[in-house]
């Protein structure tokens, strides 16, 4: 703690510097008695305004910390700027008020034993006036620097150990901003660990990386011509409140679920890729992982045409499949409308659509998703002429956890708590109680035995923090239920967003078409494989092994565990790695170089 103190005193310097520098710049200036008092008006100002900034900063910060683990980055910009529903969250749920009022308290304390302690005298010297300045500027610039090193120092300075808790306390969250305003809005801070002299090697590497995952299917293909594809993405659905992956779950959150995986191919060891629902849907949708920086979903070489994320959609396009995207939010957050139709969705409807009725309740988010499951039942109706893939992602499972009041009694007995996860136990019941609802209207329906139902999540929440993103935090569902699959199949290999489109190929037996995906099909033998990015970091999950690194760093740590549901101590690792770090390093490697230069696979 001591070492956490000083550490984070130093980073903590390099703000309250940069922070310093206008005054540092003018104070030292010759003022006559009347342009004194002026200036120092300006001072208390100035002062006034970086409390009242930091004040606001810090309460956002603290509560993106609380559901994410880590301090506020360039994402923020992206939720902040995108739309409203992000700032209303903010005001909503987050404690504005009330750490607003300590700080300025204690602010105002601070301010006034300040002004009590400061002396202005203008009575001194140029040449004392003079040395001052110049001593001050020497001093700033060392801190500002972070000491006298070689070189500046990093956000990565504050993981100073082995307990990620502590490391991230250590980080100055305003500096943390910074770093990831300016690094994470470019690539080139990743360049060095990017970089490969050997675009053949790593594409080589990659392809035997599938060979060995990719042996015979563990599905009897039986004979499913073009189905009907219905993708039901849950937000926030984490598996830990998730009654048929969690096997210490006492709460019966999702009856329905569990029945419907029982008749279902149904995955244990499914991951999703990244941490935002930017992430998610772009590696759902194009079978590809997520990058270091920005999500594909916001990358420009994503309206590319001839880009290697369009393949799944243009497999669809060659089989005569009509594309539907529904979302009860504004689908222009996030860049999800616009990836869409680059992508070759034929039709997006969100809240803005004038099919939806005006009536509708929701949240800051979007419509209930009991409204909306009346527009997929609507559009399935319609589309029935030609084989059709909808696409539906829910909203009602984000913060803030609002059940529809004509459901709320239904799932009063369900215990929640002060964490997110606690908190969604009630709407991930409501969106089972939905999900229940839907197959029970559509048994009867036409396009109902020719369909294949998708049941997975966007991505999962904290749950753990004693490693950099426990993997249980990303840990979710992944359902193929139809009744054209007449044969259940539990499948424990692990897999990830990126396999749930090749995986709906292979069932429909269209192998020749799963070497142009980058993802892997789950039903074909293999211990399998995720890979997940988040922030700077890179983590790497197989049976039984999760391998982690802060990409850039020389920092990697290899953890052995029986199953997802055993604590992972990070104190008995009894492995390097370095296989791990080969092989994930060389994997991401060669998705980047495919995503960046299409032209060249």
């Amino acid at each position: 703690y001591l070492n956490l103190f000083l550490t984070s005193i130093r980073i903590d310097l390099i703000i309250s510097s940069y922070l310093s520098l206008p005054i540092l710049f003018t104070i030292f200036l010759p003022y006559s008695e009347y342009y004194l008092t002026k200036y120092l008006k300006i001072i208390y100002f100035y002062i006034g305004f970086v409390i009242f900034g930091l004040i606001v900063f810090l309460t956002i910060n603290i509560e993106w910390f609380r559901e994410f683990n880590n301090h506020l980055n360039i994402m923020f910009l992206k939720y902040g700027g995108a739309g409203k529903e992000g700032w209303l969250l903010v005001l909503e749920e987050y404690n504005l008020i009330l750490n607003g009022l300590s700080w300025i308290v204690s602010s105002m304390l601070i301010f006034y034993f300040f002004k009590r302690l400061v002396i202005i005298n203008d009575q001194i010297s140029f040449i004392k006036r003079i040395i001052t300045f110049f001593i001050s500027l020497i001093l700033t610039i060392i801190f500002v620097r972070g000491g006298v090193q070689q070189r500046p120092l990093d956000w990565g300075y504050a993981n100073f150990c082995n307990i990620n808790l502590l490391n991230e306390t250590a980080q100055n969250p305003l500096f943390y901003f910074g770093r990831s305003l300016i690094e994470m809005n470019s690539e080139s801070e990743f360049d060095d660990f990017l970089y490969s002299e050997n675009k053949d090697k790593l594409n080589k590497d990659y392809l035997e990386l599938r060979k060995i995952n990719s042996n015979h299917s563990l599905f009897i293909n039986e004979n499913i011509e073009n189905p009907n594809i219905i993708i039901i993405i849950l937000e926030s659905y984490v598996s830990e409140n998730c009654n048929f992956l969690n096997p210490n779950l006492n709460e019966d959150i999702t009856p329905f679920l569990s029945s419907l995986a029982d008749k279902s191919i149904s995955f244990t060891n499914c991951f999703a890729n990244g941490i935002r629902s930017a992430y998610g849907i772009s590696s759902i949708l194009t079978s590809y992982p997520v990058l270091p920086g920005l999500p594909l979903i916001s990358q420009v070489e994503s309206s590319n045409p001839n880009s290697i994320i369009h393949k799944p959609m243009n497999i669809l396009s060659d089989l005569g499949y009509k594309r539907i995207f529904i979302y009860g939010g504004d689908s222009n957050f996030d860049n999800l409308k616009g990836f869409c139709v680059a992508n070759g969705y034929d039709k997006v409807i969100d809240w803005n659509h004038p099919d939806l009725n005006d009536d509708y309740d929701g949240t800051m988010w979007g419509y209930y998703d009991h409204l909306m499951m009346d527009e997929v039942i609507k559009e399935a109706d319609k589309n029935q002429e030609n084989p059709f893939l909808i696409t539906f992602f829910t909203t009602t499972n984000h913060d803030p956890f609002k059940v529809p009041i004509e459901y709320d009694k239904q799932f009063n007995n369900i215990t929640t708590g002060k964490k997110k996860y606690q908190r969604a136990r009630r709407t991930m019941a409501y969106n089972d109680h939905v999900l229940e609802s839907f197959f029970k209207r559509i048994k009867d329906k036409s396009w109902y035995e020719n369909t294949i139902f998708v049941i997975t999540a966007d991505h999962g929440l904290t749950v753990h923090r004693d490693i950099p993103n426990h993997p249980r935090n990303g840990h979710i569902p992944f359902i193929i239920y139809s009744d054209l699959i007449k044969s259940p199949l539990k499948i424990d290999k692990v897999v990830s967003q990126i396999d749930i489109l090749p995986t709906l190929f292979d069932i429909m037996n269209k192998d020749d078409y799963l070497n142009n995906l980058y993802g892997i099909s789950g039903i074909k033998n293999g211990l399998g494989f995720a890979c997940r990015i988040f922030n700077h970091n890179l983590q790497w999950i197989t049976k039984g092994n999760v391998y982690y690194e802060r990409m850039g760093d020389s920092f990697g740590k290899h953890i052995n565990f029986n199953n997802i549901w055993d604590d992972l101590n990070t104190n008995s690792a009894n492995l390097d790695g370095k296989i791990f770090k080969q092989i994930s390093n060389d994997y991401i490697r060669n998705a980047y170089y495919r995503f960046k230069q299409s032209n060249e696979y």
